[in-house]
C-alpha cells in the first residue's frame, strides 16, 4: 500500500469514527409524540323544580337520567307525583325538570247514608306555568284543555299509541280533528317532554 493511500485511508477512518461519537453524544434532535389526554365529558346542568326536597340548578354527568337529577335534588317530596314522570329518560344539558304533586282530594259536605264524608277529587287544569304533557297524559286530563272534549281526548291518545310519543307540541295538529283554532287555544297549555 502507498502512502497516500494509507493516510486517505486513515483519514476516512477518523472520519467515520469522529461521526459515531458526535452521534452519540449529541441530543436527539426530535421530540417524542405526546398524545392528547382522552377528553373528559362536560356536565350537563339541569333545572329541578316542583315537587322535590331541594329545587335547583344541578350539574349532572352527560348520561343522566330524570331518577338522577331527582336524587340530586334530595328526592321526592310527599306529595310527589312520581307516575308522571319516565324515570328512566335521558337528560340533556339546560333542560328543566318539573315533578308534579299528586292531585289534593278535597272533602265535600255531603255524605251517604252510612254517614261516611264522601271524598271527591278535584282536577288542576292545565296552565302556562304548569302545561299538561300530552305524552302522558290521560283522556281525563286532556278533556281539562279548553276546546277539547272526551271524544277528542280519545282520539289524541290513540293518535300516541299508534304513532308513538309526539315530538314536538306542532305535531298534535295531525290529530283528526285538532284544527288550527284549537291548536292556538291550547298550544301554551300543553308540553310533550317528561319534563315541562
Amino acid at each position: 500500500m502507498k502512502l497516500w493511500q494509507g493516510i486517505l485511508l486513515g483519514v476516512i477512518f477518523g472520519l467515520l469514527v469522529g461521526g459515531v461519537i458526535v452521534l452519540i453524544i449529541s441530543p436527539s434532535r426530535g421530540t417524542p409524540v405526546e398524545l392528547p389526554p382522552i377528553p373528559t365529558p362536560s356536565p350537563i346542568v339541569v333545572y329541578v323544580a316542583g315537587s322535590v326536597v331541594n329545587p335547583g340548578v344541578y350539574d349532572l354527568p352527560l348520561t343522566s337520567r330524570v331518577s338522577d337529577a331527582i336524587q340530586a335534588a334530595g328526592g321526592l317530596q310527599p306529595e310527589a307525583d312520581a307516575n308522571l314522570l319516565n324515570l328512566a329518560s335521558l337528560l340533556h344539558d339546560g333542560d328543566r325538570l318539573w315533578v308534579p304533586a299528586k292531585i289534593i282530594d278535597t272533602p265535600t259536605s255531603s255524605s251517604n247514608s252510612s254517614g261516611l264524608v264522601c271524598i271527591t277529587t278535584t282536577p288542576v287544569p292545565p296552565s302556562p306555568q304548569n302545561p299538561l304533557n300530552i305524552n302522558t297524559a290521560t283522556v281525563d286530563q286532556i278533556d281539562l284543555l279548553p276546546g277539547i272534549g272526551p271524544v277528542k281526548a280519545g282520539q289524541i291518545v290513540a293518535y300516541r299509541n299508534q304513532h308513538g310519543p309526539f315530538t314536538t307540541i306542532e305535531e298534535l295538529q295531525n290529530v283528526p280533528g285538532i284544527t288550527a283554532n284549537i291548536y292556538e287555544k291550547i298550544k301554551d297549555l300543553i308540553t310533550v317532554s317528561t319534563h315541562p
